[in-house]
């Protein structure tokens, strides 16, 4: 998990509830916090994700067919290369 994140370039988290109740997501949350990662949230509620990443811009999958998703996952990526 560590070596993933230190070698990685983004750190795209799925921001749910399981997810922000989960320890080794923590762990990896504040390990990309601390490698100061680009980060790209997706969430489908804008309350899982954590304060520190809600200054990023992330994808909202609440209303969005999957295609749209995607395409905006991508558009955010290739924006911060």
């Amino acid at each position: 998990m560590e070596q993933n994140i230190q070698t990685s370039d983004f750190f795209v988290p799925v921001c749910t509830q399981a997810w922000r109740e989960s320890i080794n997501c923590k762990k990896e949350k504040d390990l990309a916090f601390y490698l100061n990662k680009s980060v790209v949230p997706v969430f489908e509620h804008l309350e899982f994700v954590p304060i520190s990443f809600r200054t990023h811009m992330g994808v909202d999958v609440s209303a969005s067919p999957v295609g749209e998703i995607v395409d905006s996952l991508y558009s955010l990526i290739m924006a911060r290369k």
